[in-house]
This record gives structure tokens, sequence and C-alpha cells, in this order.
């Protein structure tokens, strides 16, 4: 299916939706770990935002529950050069569009993420629209009207209902 990626800037990219088809807005941000994507998209740290990966192919791994960083995940959408269609883990339990699509989850690939990335380095986080539904001219209007994150209280919205005590083994480097 055909998706829209547009900034408020006015620019505009075409791609192909993968997870949940729709529209969605948010900011731009990008990473360039080369593993680690659904620790990423899980990670609080990633509310709200559009997470760019650099690299330039995700999903070969697929998705297994028990590496997440919080129970769904944060960022907003996700950005991709080339999604893989198969995944071959053994502990993966389904693929990482599938993933997306359960938790309602927009992405695009297909995108110059060399040439987005440019974009958010020179000009900062831009607001932006994933859509498989409005016209790119309504797309970048809705990215336009966009909140933005700054001064949002994003720390109420990814924290614990209550405290909990952790009994496994530590992660942390000793």
């Amino acid at each position: 299916m055909k998706a829209i990626l547009a900034l408020e800037n006015g620019t505009i990219f075409e791609g192909t939706s993968f997870g949940a088809a729709g529209t969605v807005t948010g900011e731009l941000a990008f990473n360039t770990a080369v593993v680690g994507y659904q620790e990423l998209i899980t990670d609080p740290s990633w509310k709200g935002l559009f997470l760019t990966y650099t690299y330039s192919h995700i999903g070969s791994y697929g998705i297994n529950e028990e590496d997440n960083e919080s129970d769904r995940p944060q960022a907003a959408a996700v950005i991709a050069t080339e999604l893989s269609r198969l995944h071959s883990n053994w502990r993966a339990t389904e693929s990482l569009s599938d993933w997306l699509a359960r938790y309602d989850v927009p992405g695009i690939e297909g995108i110059d993420t060399r040439k987005l990335t440019l974009i958010i380095r020179e000009q900062g986080s831009l607001r932006a629209c994933i859509t498989t539904e409005l016209s790119a001219e309504e797309a970048v209007a809705a990215a336009k009207a966009a909140p933005t994150l700054a001064g949002a209280d994003l720390a109420t919205q990814v924290s614990t209902a209550a405290p909990y005590h952790w009994e496994g083994e530590s992660r942390a480097w000793k």
C-alpha cells in the first residue's frame, strides 16, 4: 500500500506502508544503530517520535516480547529504507510489521533515510505526518498542525502506574 511521509517544511517522501495503515503525526528523529530496532521502538525515550533508521535494512530477526524495553511500542512511527519480509531468529514470535500493526503503529519503507537524516541534522526535529489516506498537500497541512513535543510531560505517559520490584538478574555492567 502506498504511503506518504510529509514534513512541515513541505518535503514529501513516497514509500510503502507497513505496520498499521492510517494517519499519524509526530516529530522526526533518527538512530544509527545496526541492531536493536525492537528495543529502540519500545524505549520510552522515543515516545511520540518518528524513529528513522539510518541502517538500510530492519526486521530481519523479527520480534520477541522478552526483548521489549517497555510494555508496548513507544515510537509514534517507524521509517526505514527497507523492511525485511522474512525474519529468522529462533526466538521470534512475529514479524516487525505484524507487531507494529497489532499496536496500531505505522511504518513506511522505501524512503531515502540518508536524505531524511540530513534534513533532520540541518533543520532539527521537524513535525511530520505519515499517511495512507491523505493527499500530499493534506499531509503537509497535518504535519504543520501537529503539536510539538516541546514542554510535553512524557514521563507521566511512559512511567509505570505503580512501583514494582525486579527479581531478575541485572543487565547493568559490573
